[in-house]
C-alpha cells in the first residue's frame, strides 16, 4: 500500500474524501427531503378535511362568491363584493376549484399547492446561502399543520336547509374553533354570521350592511351583552334560522350567558342535531 509521502498530499486526500462524502449527503439529503415531503402531505391525503386556523373561513367565502356571482337574491342581502381586496388571489382558486370539484377536494388543491410549494421554495432559499445548514431546511414543516377533527360539523351541516341564517356560539377556548362553523356552508349557499373576513377591509367579500335585516336569536337583539353578530335594526326583523353551538371542556361564555342562550333554545328552537 502506498502511503503520502508528504502532509500536503495528505491534505489533498482529505479533502478529496470529504468532498466524495458531503456529495453523497447532499444527494441523500436530496432524496431525503421529498420523502419527508410525501410523508407530510399524507394527513392531507388521507382525511376529507384538513382544517386550518383560517382555512373554513377562506372555503365558505369563496363559496359565497361563487353563489354572487350566480345573483342569489337571498346572498345579496347579507354580502357584497369588496372589489378593492388584496387576498383576492386565493379565494379565486378556490372559487374556481371548487367549480371543478367539490369544496373538500378544492381544499386539498390550494392546501397541496401551498404544501409543496412553500418547503420547495424554503428549501430552495437555504441551498444558495453560502455555507447553508441543511438542517435547518426541516424547521418548515412544523409550520404547516394543525389539525381539527370536522367530521361532526360536516354531519351537522346536512341537517341545515339551505338559504338559511346560522348564528354560532362557541363555547371553547380552542383556537383552531374560532371559523371552524364557516365548514357548515361550503357545499349549500347559507348565510353564517361568525363571518370574520366580512368585516375586514381586506377580503373579497364584506357585509350588506344597509340591507341585513334585523336578525334576532329569539328574543335576543345584536345588541346584547352575551353575544354579537352583524345585524341592522333599522331594517325590518328576522329571527335567525339556527344555531350551532360548539362546546368544549374549556368553556368561554360565562354561567350567566350560558343560562341565557339555553332560555332563547329551549323557547324557540327545536334540536335537529346532537353530538
Amino acid at each position: 500500500m502506498a502511503w503520502p509521502s508528504s502532509s500536503k498530499e495528505l491534505i489533498n486526500i482529505s479533502n478529496m474524501l470529504g468532498a466524495v462524502i458531503a456529495s453523497r449527503l447532499n444527494k441523500a439529503e436530496y432524496y431525503f427531503f421529498y420523502v419527508f415531503l410525501v410523508i407530510n402531505l399524507l394527513p392531507i391525503l388521507v382525511f376529507k378535511f384538513f382544517p386550518t386556523v383560517d382555512g373554513p373561513a377562506h372555503l365558505y367565502n369563496s363559496r359565497l362568491i361563487i353563489e354572487l356571482l350566480g345573483q342569489n337574491s337571498l346572498l345579496d342581502n347579507y354580502f357584497i363584493f369588496n372589489e378593492i381586496a388584496p387576498n383576492w388571489l386565493g379565494h379565486i382558486l378556490l372559487s374556481f376549484f371548487q367549480l371543478l370539484f367539490p369544496a373538500y377536494i378544492a381544499e386539498k388543491c390550494l392546501l397541496l399547492i401551498y404544501f409543496i410549494g412553500f418547503p420547495v421554495s424554503f428549501r430552495a432559499f437555504i441551498k444558495i446561502q453560502p455555507d447553508h445548514n441543511n438542517t435547518l431546511i426541516y424547521l418548515v414543516f412544523p409550520f404547516l399543520i394543525a389539525w381539527l377533527s370536522t367530521n361532526e360539523i360536516s354531519k351537522a351541516s346536512l341537517k341545515i336547509e339551505p338559504f338559511k341564517t346560522v348564528l354560532p356560539v362557541k363555547n371553547s377556548d380552542n383556537w383552531l374553533h374560532g371559523h371552524a362553523s364557516n365548514y357548515l356552508g361550503i357545499d349549500k349557499p347559507m348565510v353564517i354570521l361568525e363571518n370574520y373576513e366580512a368585516s375586514l377591509d381586506y377580503f373579497p367579500i364584506r357585509w350588506n350592511r344597509n340591507n341585513i335585516p334585523n336578525l334576532y336569536f329569539g328574543e335576543m337583539s345584536s345588541a346584547n351583552d352575551c353575544l354579537s353578530w352583524e345585524s341592522n335594526s333599522n331594517n325590518d326583523i328576522a329571527v335567525i334560522d339556527y344555531i350551532f353551538l360548539l362546546n368544549d371542556e374549556q368553556e368561554s361564555i360565562s354561567n350567566e350567558c350560558i343560562n341565557q342562550i339555553s332560555d332563547q333554545l329551549k323557547n324557540d328552537y327545536l334540536e335537529v342535531y346532537k353530538s
